[in-house]
């Protein structure tokens, strides 16, 4: 799915067929966040409690047509907009030293506010009850989250993936398996191979380098569910060659594969099955 909401709603409808006896929740500190609130599938009460919102009615903007987008659609806009954020990042890098750089290439300054006029946008929509306009498959860093964690859009993301962990546990719980929660650090906050990045962030006074990986461990253990925080395992080998190389992509390379494959399976057998042979159930 796209986003930790869907992989909560799908648990809870397909755990009869698979029945199983432990469950790994996946949180990308990098755009889980604002996942939440482009799939609009949950709102908060007045209370600060989840609601189901029912699927929205109208296809996501990306499964309109042939191309992604019809023409002249808000939809198509919106992609074109978000394309031309990760041009202006690709020129950044290809241009390299080139004498013609510093004309040619936008700004970091551009490029951060373009991303964080993006998610300013996408929350408008949400909080109004817009029909949809951003495609959940234009996922995107969580700069509102990472820089400015105070602001309104930041405040609301947080406050539902707080509480969908909260229902996500609940569910295990009443059915007396097992949840883990494993966080996956952005290579922006760890590594420079993306040309805007955490040596980019630093003069935002709300920013810090484990500021959403921290935040998502901090959820879990509210919630009694045992986490592995992948940012401390990452920063200490090496980021740069854990993360895939290009100007737009922001996957873990194989090496980086390896590491969080081979340490989330030493947290499993060591922390879980372990504590679980000898008695003393989950950490």
């Amino acid at each position: 799915g796209f986003g930790p909401d869907q992989s909560v709603l799908r648990l809870e409808q397909e755990f009869a067929q698979y029945r199983p006896d432990l469950i790994v929740l996946h949180l990308f500190a990098d755009n889980d966040f604002g996942d939440l609130i482009r799939n609009r599938l949950l709102t908060l009460d007045a209370r600060g409690a989840l609601l189901r919102e029912p699927p929205p009615a109208d296809p996501d903007p990306c499964l309109v047509s042939d191309p992604c987008f019809p023409r002249e659609s808000p939809g198509r806009r919106v992609r074109g907009f978000v394309a031309s954020l990760k041009l202006v990042e690709a020129t950044r890098t290809l241009l390299g030293r080139s004498p013609w750089r510093r004309v040619m290439e936008p700004s970091v300054e551009h490029v951060i506010r373009s991303y964080l006029d993006l998610c300013e946008r996408e929350y408008r929509v949400y909080a109004r009850s817009q029909p949809r306009t951003y495609s959940h498959m234009l996922d995107h860093y969580d700069s509102d989250v990472a820089l400015f964690p105070d602001r309104a859009s930041s405040r609301i993301k947080t406050a539902l993936m707080a509480r969908l962990l909260e229902t996500a546990a609940a569910f295990a719980r009443s059915k007396g398996v097992t949840l883990i929660v494993t966080i996956e650090p952005s290579s922006r906050d760890l590594a420079t191979n993306l040309p805007v990045n955490f040596t980019h962030f630093r003069g935002f006074a709300g920013y810090r380098q484990s500021g959403m990986t921290d935040a998502l461990e901090r959820m879990a253990t509210d919630q009694g569910i045992p986490v592995l925080n992948l940012y401390r395992v990452f920063s200490a080998h090496d980021p740069a060659h854990l993360y895939r190389e290009g100007p737009i992509d922001d996957h873990w390379s194989d090496a980086g594969q390896r590491l969080a494959a081979d340490t989330v399976a030493a947290f499993i057998r060591d922390g879980i099955l372990g504590s679980a042979s000898a008695g003393h159930g989950p950490p």
